[in-house]
């Protein structure tokens, strides 16, 4: 049985799956202290439902999660608001360990 999110599962999701109330994101803007020079990660991001309004209080977003279709969704959904500041890429929490090691030293993390 296949349990990933693909196909019109992405869109129910994407359509069904209420966004964060915009106090929640006002939080976490004031917690982590986010403003307009800053760049957000969405770890686990889903079809966008926190890095798409957190787009509007940043420099730019970056989207990470493990599914395709998702991603795709998401990359639709910032394109129907008009966002450009918002990145989408394929990853998990197993990934950010390299990431780290890669900022670091300045190389890609492929």
């Amino acid at each position: 049985m296949d349990l990933r999110f693909h196909g019109e599962i992405v869109d129910f999701y994407h359509k069904y799956r209420h966004g964060y109330p915009s106090a929640v994101i006002e939080v976490l803007t004031e917690v982590f202290g986010l403003n307009a020079r800053d760049i957000a990660v969405d770890l686990g991001c889903g079809s966008g439902q926190s890095a798409l309004p957190l787009a509007g209080r940043v420099r730019a977003v970056v989207g990470v999660g493990p599914e395709p279709d998702r991603l795709m969704r998401a990359r639709r959904a910032a394109a129907e608001l008009g966002l450009a500041n918002v990145s989408w890429m394929a990853g998990a929490d197993t990934t950010c360990r390299r990431w780290a090691r890669c900022s670091a030293t300045g190389r890609s993390a492929r």
